[in-house]
């Protein structure tokens, strides 16, 4: 017979063990094997430097994403208009698209409508994107939620945006808060987050694939803290680039500490680290900038090459984190990619639009000219 002191004991020591054991499983650091505990659609090792499905290189659609985050106000707008309104296209002959991580605060809204209607993926960034960033760092559940479900919020009424489109998540100054903001994403149903920062000191350092949490964070946490628990979310890390001479590591495009100081300088900080995925294994290349970046002319030019560059290549697909998930989940060969359905668009060259496309070769690099009718109509 146990006293009543020993029971309490019991049935607090069985209470303890369940938590241990249910903690334990949220945090198992269980190796990710791709084919054997994590299968597709639903899991893809985060460690892989292969890709899905055994495709050979040459058979894989090279992925590039245009990832800005920020504020979307009348300077950027301009920005976003040239540069992904219907003039450029990708082989499918679909409109090149990019992922606008949109901070609310100076955000003008119906601005962002309009690049949601023409294709751009709006996803969160916060309500503030408050300073110093030891904030985000160090936030607390209550902090965290109104920053995330707020932004989100707001943006889906200020405008029209269907809340369930709203699906990706970047910290503000890519500074992530840990488990707490895993949670949240997942317990609220985004799809995916872009906030891990991975370093790369040489061009020959490995890349990784982006993959899902079920396995943990298994790759080195250089900006604390990382998530320890398990999670469904994809990742789609921040990789970093090397400058223009290739000696330091830039986090985004206009972070370098050798910075740019001409458009051949701008342009090669983009190609060679472009061409360094493309000439090996085809992951997917993230250009991670704030817009404020294309203020300067030449950086402006720079990158108006750096895409006309991309669109001489028929394997190259300019497209959002959202069509990157997706074809993560169900990988498509170029053989077969033009009937890619989350790629595909409403018409061949959508309504009310007319292209004239000539190739010019100047000085060994192709130059597409467009002439475009009723492009932002």
């Amino acid at each position: 017979m146990f006293s009543k002191l020993q029971y309490i004991f019991y049935k607090t020591g069985l209470l303890w063990m369940f938590v241990v054991l249910c903690h334990s499983s949220e945090s198992s650091t269980e190796r990710c094997v791709q084919g054997s505990n994590c299968r597709l659609p639903q899991c893809f090792c985060l460690n892989s430097s292969a890709p899905p499905n055994g495709f050979a290189a040459e058979d894989i659609p090279q992925i590039v994403v245009f990832a800005f985050d920020g504020s979307v106000n009348k300077a950027s707008y301009v920005h976003y208009k040239h540069f992904f309104s219907k003039i450029y296209r990708n082989p499918n002959s679909c409109p090149i698209r990019a992922t606008l991580f949109t901070k609310d605060r100076y955000t003008n809204h119906s601005m962002v409508r309009e690049l949601y209607r023409h294709g751009l993926e709006i996803a969160g960034n916060s309500v503030t994107g408050k300073l110093p960033i030891s904030f985000w760092r160090e936030a607390n559940r209550e902090e965290l939620l109104d920053e995330i479900l707020k932004n989100r919020r707001q943006l889906s009424e200020k405008t029209g945006i269907p809340l369930k489109e709203i699906r990706g998540w970047r910290s503000p100054h890519i500074q992530p808060t840990g488990d707490i903001q895993f949670k949240i994403l997942q317990q609220n149903g985004f799809e995916y987050d872009s906030s891990l920062y991975v370093q790369r000191r040489s061009l020959e350092d490995d890349i990784t694939w982006p993959g899902t949490l079920q396995h943990g964070w298994p790759l080195s946490c250089e900006t604390k803290p990382c998530p320890s628990s398990n999670y469904t979310l994809w990742e789609i890390p921040v990789i970093a680039l090397l400058d223009h001479k290739l000696k330091y590591p830039c986090m985004t495009v206009g972070g370098c500490i050798v910075k740019p100081e001409t458009e051949s300088d701008a342009f090669q900080l983009l190609w060679r680290n472009f061409y360094n995925f493309y000439r090996s294994k085809k992951i997917p290349f993230i250009v991670n900038m704030k817009p404020g970046w294309l203020n300067t002319d030449y950086h402006y030019s720079a990158l108006d090459r750096f895409i006309l560059s991309l669109l001489d290549l028929n394997d190259v697909y300019i497209v959002t984190m959202h069509q990157l998930v997706q074809w993560m989940k169900n990988p498509t060969n170029l053989t077969a990619i033009h009937e890619f359905k989350p790629w595909k668009c409403p018409g061949a060259l959508g309504a009310g639009v007319s292209v004239n496309l000539s190739v010019l070769v100047v000085l060994g690099v192709s130059v597409l000219g467009y002439i475009c009718v009723a492009a932002w109509a």
